[in-house]
């Protein structure tokens, strides 16, 4: 019988050192690469062998996203339709004593919903791109809200674009008032050493006036530009004192604009139709302002007409 002899085997430690020994080389041979072989390696690397991979990467990654983003939106939802069954009372409330008064019925207000897109090109600090535009009934001076408050304002549009500015942009200014009403001034940006640091500022406040902190201020309408009643931020400390005259105040934003993506414009004509598809929702005026009669110095009362938002 013959001898059965193995098949001689190479030796796993000379094969294991000759790959350890490649992937040396390699390393060497991109470490001493220029910068643009080396993008040109790696870029090539990521869109083949490594697709997969970031694919599922990033699908997960989007997956965590859409879970917290359901989550906000929920809670947003309830707190919407918690407002909106307290509002209700109120509109009607609102049109009663309009007509007790005999003042004309508050306009319709449209809003269309948009997307904001942020650019990062130098000097466009501030600034910020619609994906609506005149199309969509959107026009320049056009007020800019989210859901927690004042955004900004429209400064420029296009057909199916517009280009916006947030309140960090130091054109901004914005009549205010106090929650209640009993102050008002202006509220303007004040800008930081880094953006993070742009803090916004409510002045010509009375000097005689005690404004507490966590106190709300709110567009107050006066000019016609911002709806009366939007929340623009909180009190935070006195900024300034100038004796006898008037005071100044930290204001902490309502709104962080580089966290925002989505926005409400307020547009002026509410007959204007956007096309179909567009989210369009009717607010009354009347949530936003009320207007007093004038009185007639003949005698009486005299109901003039809305001098619009105030």
């Amino acid at each position: 019988m013959p001898v059965y002899i193995a098949e001689p085997r190479e030796p796993d430690g000379r094969r294991q050192l000759a790959v350890a020994a490649v992937f040396v080389v390699l390393a060497l041979t991109l470490n001493v690469l220029p910068p643009g072989g080396q993008r040109w390696i790696s870029g090539a690397v990521r869109v083949t062998v490594l697709a997969p991979f970031l694919w599922t990467q990033g699908q997960l990654q989007q997956a965590r996203v859409q879970a917290t983003e359901a989550t906000n939106l929920q809670a947003r939802v309830d707190s919407l339709a918690t407002a909106l069954l307290s509002l209700g009372s109120l509109s009607e409330e609102n049109r009663r004593l309009r007509a007790l008064l005999g003042l004309q019925a508050g306009g319709q207000r449209a809003v269309v919903a948009a997307s904001a897109i942020r650019s990062a090109s130098p000097g466009s600090e501030g600034t910020f791109i619609l994906d609506k535009g005149r199309r969509s009934g959107i026009e320049a001076g056009d007020p800019i809200l989210a859901w927690d408050g004042l955004v900004g304002l429209v400064i420029e549009t296009h057909e199916q674009s517009a280009v916006g500015m947030d309140w960090t942009n130091p054109l901004f200014r914005a009549s205010a008032m106090t929650e209640d009403g009993t102050i008002y001034g202006i509220v303007e940006p004040v800008p930081g050493t880094f953006r993070e640091d742009d803090r916004l500022r409510f002045n010509g406040a009375p000097y005689s006036s005690n404004i507490e902190p966590s106190t709300e201020i709110q567009a107050s309408g006066l000019g016609g530009v911002y709806p009366r009643g939007v929340r623009i931020g909180t009190v935070d400390s006195v900024a300034e004192e100038d004796a006898g005259w008037r005071k100044s105040y930290w204001i902490q934003p309502a709104v962080i604009p580089a966290s925002v993506t989505h926005v409400l414009v307020v547009v002026r004509d509410g007959s204007t139709s956007g096309p179909q598809g567009d989210l369009r929702i009717d607010i009354d005026s009347t949530l936003f302002e009320l207007d007093v009669p004038t009185l007639d110095t003949t005698g009486g009362t005299e109901s003039g007409p809305p001098t619009g938002d105030r």
